[in-house]
């Protein structure tokens, strides 16, 4: 394998790795697995930290055992350079279309968590390294980008199984020193101002600010969802005038800010056939039973 392929299936998987830790196993890790937490429980963070990762690495050496059997197939077949390049094209563009949802498209995925029951029932070493192999192997947890797909495909490309066998580990372990992450949570400021940085961090920039939304009425022509007209329980938001380059232009005087409209917070009224204002209905006791009538 050249060295040009080998730098660019590892940086694949190394991608796929870190950004599965924003997943929401990845973030419960970093909310179960802090010294502030590990203290609560009466144990030390290092030593949960440190079976996190062997397990990770495990469960990426796992991985990695998978796809050196689909590696080995592949060098047994003994596929061209060609066809080899083919479909390793065509699983980078399946791979970037699922995470950008084009026409629709997505590879599946569950939507699977770690058992938390088991901080109460197992001992550290236990449940470390058993949340850190379901994380590490990449398939058994939250499957964050379709990154994962793409490094197995292009790890069995390599018709290498032992170089399959460490890719896999490598992603493992990628995964397992994301924990290491929130190694300086000590109380619950800490926690709280981490995790704030940490969904900040995950955010794309947007070229509008978010302070720049304003509620809209839902009589406006311009409040719609999904191509039909919001309903009345729902906000819809639109820029403000003054943070529109015309506003910028002409000044901020000129530009008033609009009256925010008040959203009611009830739930809407159900009728007999769906939304809507059921009709008053008086009860009455009446032969043993209720019935009911018009007023």
């Amino acid at each position: 394998m050249h060295t040009i392929e080998l730098i660019a299936v590892t940086a694949v998987v190394v991608t796929a790795a870190v950004r599965s830790t924003w997943s929401p196993c990845g973030r419960s890790m970093l909310a179960s697995i802090t010294p502030l937490a590990e203290r609560g429980r009466g144990h030390r963070y290092g030593i949960t930290a440190a079976w996190f990762v062997v397990g990770a690495t495990l469960g990426g050496a796992t991985l990695g055992a998978a796809m050196a059997v689909l590696a080995a197939g592949v060098a047994a077949v003994s596929l061209g350079p060609t066809v080899v390049a083919a479909v390793a094209i065509g699983a980078c563009v399946a791979a970037a279309a699922s995470d950008e949802r084009l026409a629709g498209f997505s590879l599946p995925v569950h939507h699977r968590q770690v058992n938390e029951r088991w901080l109460d029932q197992f001992r550290p070493w236990a449940y470390g390294a058993g949340f850190g192999w379901q994380i590490g192997n990449g398939l058994s947890t939250y499957i964050m980008t379709a990154a994962v797909y793409l490094g197995i495909v292009l790890g069995a490309l390599t018709a290498e199984p032992v170089l399959a066998v460490l890719l896999g580990a490598l992603f493992g372990l990628v995964r397992g020193l994301g924990v290491l992450l929130g190694r300086r949570i000590a109380s619950t400021t800490d926690l709280q101002a981490f995790h704030r940085r940490f969904d900040a961090s995950s955010r794309p920039p947007s070229s509008v600010p978010s302070s720049s939304w304003s509620p809209l009425p839902r009589s406006s022509p311009g409040c719609s969802r999904h191509g039909r007209r919001s309903r009345w329980w729902q906000r819809c938001w639109r820029p403000r005038p003054d943070e529109s380059p015309q506003c910028a232009s002409a000044g901020r005087s000129q530009c008033a800010r609009p009256r925010r409209d008040s959203v009611p917070r009830r739930a809407p009224e159900l009728g007999p056939f769906g939304p809507g204002p059921a009709p008053p209905t008086v009860f009455a006791w009446r032969g043993g039973h209720y019935r009911g009538g018009r007023q």
